[in-house]
């Protein structure tokens, strides 16, 4: 049962891999070393998109994005366009059409 489940996830390999690289670097922490190497060979999984509405310093609405993820959860704002011309909208109109593809986005990339 244990040797499966080494096998199904190439374990050893991994290790041994990461083992390398440590006696590679001569580094005086091995563990931590080793501990780095796996964490950085996961890769990295999407598991939620959160999208909101907030005001900037000056008041003006504008959107956050929250992206949760194996590794950790990390957050973003937009800030709130001075732009005027014929391409300009309101930030309201921006803030829909953001919104909106991150739920589709979340509903195709949670499993």
């Amino acid at each position: 049962m244990v040797q499966d489940y080494l096998d199904k996830h190439m374990l050893a390999r991994r290790i041994e891999d990461a083992v390398n690289a440590a006696v590679r670097a001569k580094t005086p922490d091995p563990l931590l070393f080793i501990s780095n190497h796996m964490r950085k060979s996961v890769q990295l999984v999407i598991t939620k998109v959160k999208a909101r509405r907030i005001l900037d310093g000056r008041g003006v609405p504008t959107v956050e994005v929250e992206l949760f993820t194996n590794k950790g959860v990390f957050r973003a704002s937009a800030p709130a366009a001075a732009a005027s011309g014929l391409y300009a909208h309101s930030c309201n109109s921006i803030i829909i059409v953001v919104v909106h593809p991150c739920e589709i986005l979340e509903w195709i990339l949670v499993e």
